[in-house]
């Protein structure tokens, strides 16, 4: 499929969101094919897997970076550290960043 967003905000959130989207389901297209594959050709899936998940969270976090007003959060070490870390690595991002969020003051 090729759709060409125009240049606005509003199309490029949704050409993120898509992005995000389209990563989700072909990681779960890699899953299926992997079934009970062996050797090399569960490794390729696995990588492709991989690859995705990767994919989905950078464009996440370029998401978020321009929701924040602050692009600086989409780096390689953020992006490796959610990858490897997980949740907790999610929770001290958001705690990082905390200042860019809209919150409500109590």
């Amino acid at each position: 499929m090729d759709i060409r967003f125009d240049d606005t905000i509003t199309a490029d959130y949704q050409d993120r969101v898509c992005s995000i989207l389209a990563s989700l389901c072909l990681m779960t297209d890699a899953r299926k094919h992997m079934g009970d594959c062996n050797g090399n050709l569960r490794w390729v899936y696995q990588r492709e897997m991989r690859y995705h998940y990767r994919r989905a969270v950078l464009d996440a976090l370029r998401l978020l970076g321009i929701l924040i007003h602050d692009t600086s959060i989409t780096t390689n070490a953020n992006l490796d550290r959610l990858c490897e870390k997980g949740h907790a690595a999610l929770e001290e991002l958001i705690e990082k960043y905390l200042y860019c969020f809209d919150t409500e003051v109590e």
